[in-house]
């Protein structure tokens, strides 16, 4: 009896303890953050009519609330704002914009739901007619880094408007090309490509090197016919106002190629099926989309398409998946310390994360600034009463970049030991000085420690990113 008493004991901590795991298990496995990009040609925003035409957006952003919005054909910070706060604040919430570049010709600009992304930067790639642009953004959650590349291509069917579409998007494979391998990168935008047949098109695909882009459709040949009705983002108007194309939908213009890490199912990746040019059923082939019936939106919605702007919105949803939870420990010393926190905790204020501190907690941005909530990738001055150790207990941020301002910096890395030698950055060779950690007094560090804070100097703005094996 007593034989079966310590065999049914030891079933049932057996039991428990593949309860436990299978809930370790299931905590730490991954999570799913799905998210709407959208792309949308404004037609000259805000121009002399943005008072006409932002009840329509309105219309247009209420009803499809993206995550992200790209735009062309905007004009100037003035542009950006009243779109900010005329046409997505108010028609949804949490908006906030990326920083806008002027540049030649018409521009491209970015939005996004400040509670599920952060914005890095905004690196403006030249042509002879307008800016590329490629806006770099983290998901909050998981820390993963996305490249969205936004371009408006020249326009025009003769043989040297081809060409010089060909130089944009050969400068902006410039860049994809050396990007490393596991990058998330997407391109959209206003294409003005006819055909599967065209350079500039061949040259977006083209896979000799690791930067090229995949277009989930590869539509063959020329896309102005019926048969890619469904495909086609211009014009949904068949007369002329307020400027812009008319005809009917008739042009597949306007495009989101994807990454091959994008489209591989990765951290970050493109959801099959969810693809679609807003409010077009395929069956307006040369007339305007809100003729009726539309069946793949509401009068309203088709109206509000057709007096905005002179392209229809795209739409495509990609998720991020949180994986990989970790509990880091961070040791501290009696006296200052320069901190990081290299995981993403579900609670990121410091008194929560370090709750014996004895001081506030300072971040450098040129001037020294007290702080109530950490971020991953920053270095904190912080004082403690005594050595001690601390676990933090978070999920893995997926990017390996960390943004810098010209001049010194307060930086910390993730979760993985780095080599100073291996840390790289964009723009290229931007690092004057050593990195210096702090153990009660300052050396000079080869290594970055999870958990630590270190100084750095750079000669401009831009990004280091920290290579791990």
């Amino acid at each position: 009896m007593y034989a079966k008493v310590i065999q049914h004991s030891k079933l049932i901590k057996t039991i428990r303890l593949k309860i436990s795991i299978l809930f370790i298990l299931s905590v730490a496995c991954y999570a799913q953050n799905q998210y709407t990009l959208m792309s949308y040609n404004l037609l000259n925003y805000p121009g002399s009519d943005s008072a006409i035409r932002n009840p329509y957006f309105r219309t247009v952003i209420a009803n499809t609330e993206p995550d992200i919005l790209v735009v062309q054909e905007i004009l100037s910070q003035t542009g950006v704002n009243s779109f900010l706060n005329n046409v997505l604040n108010i028609a949804a919430s949490g908006y906030a914009a990326g920083i806008f570049i002027d540049g030649p010709d018409t521009d491209n600009a970015i939005f996004y739901k400040s509670a599920s992304f952060t914005f890095l930067v905004n690196n403006v790639i030249t042509t002879s007619l307008r800016n590329i642009n490629e806006f770099i953004l983290t998901e909050n959650i998981t820390g993963d880094t996305i490249r969205i590349y936004s371009l408006h291509l020249k326009a025009g069917t003769a043989s040297s408007d081809q060409q010089q579409r060909l130089a944009e998007v050969t400068a902006l494979r410039n860049v994809t090309d050396n990007l490393a391998s596991t990058s998330n990168f997407i391109v959209c935008g206003d294409f003005n490509i006819y055909s599967s047949n065209e350079s500039a098109y061949i040259k977006l695909k083209e896979q000799a090197n690791q930067g090229y882009f995949v277009d989930i459709f590869n539509l063959s040949g020329t896309w102005n016919n019926e048969a890619y009705a469904v495909y086609h983002t211009q014009s949904p108007r068949t007369r002329q106002f307020n400027g812009g194309a008319t005809g009917g939908m008739d042009d597949r213009f306007d495009m989101i190629l994807f990454s091959q890490e994008v489209i591989d199912s990765g951290k970050i990746f493109f959801v099959p099926g969810s693809f679609i040019s807003y409010g077009n059923d395929g069956n307006h082939y040369n007339d305007s989309i809100n003729k009726p019936p539309n069946t793949a939106v509401s009068q309203q919605i088709a109206d509000a398409l057709h007096y905005s702007s002179d392209h229809i919105p795209i739409i495509a949803t990609i998720k991020f998946e949180q994986n990989n939870i970790l509990q880091i420990t961070v040791n501290l010393t009696d006296g200052w310390n320069i901190l990081s926190v290299p995981v993403l905790a579900a609670d990121m204020t410091g008194v929560n994360l370090f709750p014996t501190a004895i001081s506030p907690f300072y971040s450098f941005n040129n001037i020294y600034n007290q702080v109530s909530v950490l971020e991953c990738g920053k270095g904190y001055w912080v004082k403690f009463e005594g050595n001690q150790n601390k676990s933090i207990i978070g999920t893995i941020v997926g990017s390996n970049e960390i943004q810098v301002n010209q001049g010194w910096n307060l930086i910390g890395p993730f979760a993985i030991d780095v080599s100073v030698s291996d840390i790289t950055t964009f723009p290229t060779n931007i690092i004057i000085s050593d990195f210096f950690g702090y153990e009660g007094g300052y050396t000079t560090a080869n290594t970055l420690k999870p958990g630590k804070g270190y100084w750095v100097k750079v000669s401009q703005n831009g990004i280091l990113q920290l290579t791990t094996d």
